[in-house]
């Protein structure tokens, strides 16, 4: 009888240790699962390129123009082509512009939308002369080259737009009378910028420091990802 209790007591303490293990395991594939979940979510919440983005941004260096389309190619080499309208508009280095002035070697950075088959059609093209400056993340006050400024939204007057960057300084952006302005993608103007946006500006700095805009590119919702393809930060998608 006494060895009969001891087996049994054997037993079962073999099983409590047996759920324990299978348990823990458990949890460790779990954890592991739910990192591996959170590193996907990550990289497809970045905006970078080609096929890398929210659906209403793309851009890259331009490898080829026709009067329906504009071809790019992405950071990762890969190849995609912006269809335009009639309605699309143009800046080039911050400056309206038309598609006559969009050429192979330029820098853009399209907003628009995608159909049920995979297609971008362009509401807007930012097009730069230049490649993006540092890593990409020129977003903030004194973190860009003289010709770029943006950031959050803080106030607006009828002389300047004063932002916050992403280091939480702020800074004034002058504006004139021949600034230029889109929301979202569209044609706008001054009157449709308020607190809380997010713009990317490009202009001029003076000998003084002070910078004034000549186009002023606004969103409703902040830059994707790390400062890539948001107002404050060169085109999403640059080779």
């Amino acid at each position: 009888m006494k060895r009969f209790v001891t087996i049994t007591m054997s037993a079962a303490l073999g099983a409590v240790l047996t759920f324990g293990a299978m348990q823990g395991t458990a949890n460790v594939l779990a954890a592991q699962n739910a990192q591996t979940s959170s590193i996907q979510q990550d990289c497809s919440g970045r905006p970078d390129g080609p096929g890398k983005n929210d659906g209403t941004r793309a851009g890259g260096q331009v490898a080829s123009v026709s009067d329906t389309a504009i071809t790019v190619t992405g950071r990762d080499s890969q190849s995609q082509s912006i269809l335009i309208t009639s309605s699309t508009t143009y800046d080039l280095d911050g400056k309206t512009s038309s598609l006559s002035a969009i050429a192979a070697g330029q820098f853009i950075r399209a907003e628009g939308t995608t159909d049920s088959a995979g297609a971008f059609t362009a509401t807007a093209v930012h097009a730069s002369t230049t490649p993006p400056q540092g890593p990409g993340r020129p977003d903030g006050p004194g973190k860009n080259d003289g010709t770029r400024a943006g950031g959050q939204v803080a106030s607006v007057s009828a002389t300047a737009i004063t932002v916050t960057g992403r280091d939480s300084q702020s800074q004034t952006i002058q504006i004139t009378s021949s600034t230029t302005y889109d929301l979202d993608g569209t044609t706008s103007s001054l009157s449709a910028i308020v607190a809380g946006q997010f713009i990317r500006a490009e202009g001029t700095t003076d000998s003084a420091g002070a910078f004034t805009a000549t186009a002023v590119h606004a969103s409703t919702t902040p830059p994707q990802g790390r400062g890539h393809g948001g107002p404050g930060g060169p085109p999403p998608a640059q080779p």
